[in-house]
């Protein structure tokens, strides 16, 4: 029993004096384990390819979402657009799979600076088609067909000749394709000359 008591301090040793001996001495800070450091200096590479792979899905995206994010946006931005070209432009419907075909609704333009003796064109519905495959190789032929529901043409040949800058007062140079298969159902046409306007119906 002794032997058990000095081991402990005793009966009479003082109660705090032996807490404080078996109190654990503090452990040291850990060092930063290499498993922490090659995940914080992988978080940027990480970060950098969710970009990459972001940008690389972009067009696809805006591809699958084109109905209603790049074509109502392409339609908003008509009038901005017929202003850079000095000209007023309108369209209400705009669909196209970025490869085949473009169908327009609601197409009207006037006033192009471009031609100056077109008061006023607009078509009810438009549709081109093309070979994107003969495009990229650079062949003709690669504007397949365009028609044109109800177009309407005014042209005013009655006022004086507008004034052409030097560099277009040479020869049009047509392109060396063929002209597509054009088709056009219901348009009208009007021609103001200087002594009578002369309309057509198709």
């Amino acid at each position: 029993m002794g032997e058990r008591e000095e081991e402990v301090g005793g009966p009479f040793a003082d109660p705090g004096a032996a807490r404080e001996t078996r109190r654990p001495e503090a452990e040291p800070p850990e060092t930063q384990r290499p498993e922490t450091q090659r995940s914080e200096t992988q978080r940027p590479r990480r970060r950098q390819r969710h970009v990459l792979l972001a940008l690389a899905l972009s067009p696809l995206l805006l591809w699958v979402t084109r109905a209603w994010t790049v074509h109502p946006a392409v339609v908003a931005l008509a009038p901005w657009l017929g202003r850079q070209l000095g000209c007023e432009l309108e369209l209400a419907h705009l669909e196209c799979d970025w490869w085949s075909e473009l169908r327009v609704e609601g197409l009207r333009f006037r006033g192009n600076r471009l031609a100056p003796n077109l008061d006023e064109a607009t078509i009810r519905t438009g549709r081109v088609r093309w070979d994107m495959g003969r495009l990229v190789r650079g062949e003709d032929g690669w504007l397949e067909s365009v028609e044109a529901v109800q177009p309407h043409v005014a042209l005013d040949l009655a006022g004086p000749a507008p004034e052409s800058d030097a560099a277009s007062t040479g020869p049009l140079a047509l392109p060396s394709a063929a002209l597509p298969a054009l088709r056009v159902e219901g348009g009208t046409a009007r021609v103001t000359l200087p002594e009578e306007v002369v309309e057509v119906e198709g």
